[in-house]
């Protein structure tokens, strides 16, 4: 009777281990500093005020860039396009080639409300195909 009790004992403090390693959260990864944009854009007119890429070296896509408002604007809209564009990469880019043809990527646009005349922000997170992600902090100047 008393190796049953032992034998219990034992097995509690393993499952006992394993609950606690169980029940521990992961570590939240953490959050890349947001890139700030400004635009200026015209009143009550739709303007892309962004394009992304995801490319391979040969310009090919590397897959979709999904976009998630995190900020809507307050004095208008924003939307996404999926479409071809062409790329900006810096000329130290091993991808700069492929900024003279157009390549698939996502744009962003954004119109203001009408007549609207003044600052307007919001905030874009974009998800790459490779996991990596960006927020976007936009400063738009309506005039």
């Amino acid at each position: 009777m008393l190796r049953i009790f032992k034998t219990l004992a034992v097995l509690a403090l393993c499952l006992g281990d394993q609950i606690a390693v169980a029940q521990e959260a992961p570590p939240t990864p953490a959050l890349p500093k947001p890139v700030n944009v400004t635009r200026f854009v015209p009143s009550s007119e739709g303007r892309t005020i962004g394009m992304v890429t995801a490319l391979n070296p040969d310009c090919s896509s590397r897959g979709p860039i999904v976009a998630r408002v995190v900020e809507k604007p307050a004095h208008g809209e924003v939307s996404f396009e999926n479409g071809d564009v062409f790329p900006t990469y810096v000329q130290t880019s091993p991808l700069f080639a492929c900024n003279s043809k157009r390549t698939p990527g996502l744009m962003i646009n954004y119109r203001s409300e009408q007549d609207f005349i003044g600052q307007d922000n919001m905030k874009v997170f974009l998800i790459f195909p490779d996991g990596s992600g960006a927020q976007w902090d936009y400063m738009l100047i309506v005039k």
